[in-house]
């Protein structure tokens, strides 16, 4: 899933949360602070060794040359 966030906040990323991982989820991060406020309530693992040879982030990472590449940008509405 992905949606627009105003920032990178606890607040932001809590309707992630709250729309698309269950509670009983294991979600393994980086060590971005804004997941620390919401690990009393989801089963939260931070590590850096996630931050830049995640799988996520490499799909992440193609996905957006892609974009670049071929459409050089994408509308908010797609």
């Amino acid at each position: 899933y992905t949606i627009i966030i105003e920032n990178y906040s606890a607040d932001s990323l809590r309707e992630i949360f709250e729309k698309h991982i269950s509670k009983d989820a294991f979600v393994y991060t980086d060590e971005w602070t804004g997941y620390s406020p919401l690990k009393s309530e989801w089963n939260i693992k931070q590590d850096k060794k996630y931050k830049k040879n995640s799988p996520v982030n490499r799909m992440i990472q193609q996905t957006k040359s892609w974009i670049r590449g071929v459409y050089h940008s994408v509308s908010d509405y797609h």
